[in-house]
């Protein structure tokens, strides 16, 4: 966003961005995001007329699944809440060595 550009963003009571919009100089909005969150205040959607992006959460609040467009990415956890892998597109990544967290 350049110096020039403006920037509306709204929030609900929980002080959750609700909407952001950014706005050229000439009036022509570059990007209008509105989001949706569930309960505990997890995102849920992010959608512009140009994007869309989803996510789902764990019981334990934990992010499973986000989906942007045409990528879908998915993460598991350990026990006490360390992420371990991240898969973009059925590639899997581990995101811990072996041995880097001694309980």
């Amino acid at each position: 966003m350049d110096n020039q550009s403006e920037r509306v963003v709204s929030y609900d009571r929980d002080g959750n961005v609700q909407s952001s919009i950014t706005i050229l100089p000439t009036g022509e909005v570059l990007v209008d995001y509105n989001y949706v969150y569930d309960l505990n205040g997890n995102r849920l959607q992010k959608v512009s007329s140009k994007h869309k992006n989803f996510y789902t959460y764990d019981s334990m609040n934990r992010l499973r699944e986000a989906s942007y467009d045409a990528r879908c990415e998915s993460f598991t956890y350990d026990k006490v809440g360390n992420r371990l892998t991240k898969t973009t597109n059925d590639i899997t990544i581990n995101l811990l060595r072996k041995n880097e967290i001694k309980y």
